[in-house]
């Protein structure tokens, strides 16, 4: 049976039915802000993907080990990692990467773009947005757009949800 799932869960637990967890992943959207902020923080002093999956994990409050362990079909890969080399690929689309193929590091007008995004994730302009971007602070909750924590999906075997909203349940 599908349908919407009965209330807001946190963290990886049962679900009322007791056949389904709900996992943290976080929307992309959300990993691809927190990426940006993270490469604008470091001044565009390049840096290798893996010295910044801790740094934008931590945007996330209720991702868990189990959900930063959990691998995509092939097994090898950690789907959190592939979300963040997403997120890369959308930042290098847009422009806002010194270079396409080497070391991450975001371009001088990377900051101005990630001002716009918070904006548009209704920051209002001015000190405090910039005292953001400049300080420690993470997204989550304020300029995040998932609701909560995000995917839910299946124990042992069961269908990978399409939506975060919708929870597939085992009848």
């Amino acid at each position: 049976m599908t349908g919407l799932c009965p209330d807001v869960h946190t963290g990886c637990e049962e679900s009322p039915s007791g056949n389904a967890y709900f996992m943290t992943i976080p929307a992309y959207k959300d990993v691809d802000l927190a990426l940006l902020l993270e490469l604008v923080r470091r001044g565009g002093t390049p840096v290798r993907p893996v010295e910044v999956y801790d740094d934008v994990a931590r945007h996330f409050p209720h991702l868990t080990q189990d959900d930063l362990a959990l691998t995509r079909p092939d097994g090898r890969t950690k789907v959190f990692f592939n979300m963040v080399h997403w997120a890369r690929d959308h930042i290098r689309r847009r422009g806002l990467l010194a270079d396409a193929t080497g070391p991450w590091a975001a371009v001088a007008g990377a900051a101005s773009a990630l001002i716009e995004d918070l904006q548009g994730r209704g920051a209002k302009p001015g000190q405090r947005v910039n005292d953001f971007v400049n300080g420690t602070e993470v997204i989550y909750p304020t300029y995040s757009v998932t609701d909560g924590p995000g995917r839910f999906a299946q124990k042992q075997g069961g269908a990978q949800c399409q939506r975060r909203s919708r929870c597939h349940h085992r009848s």
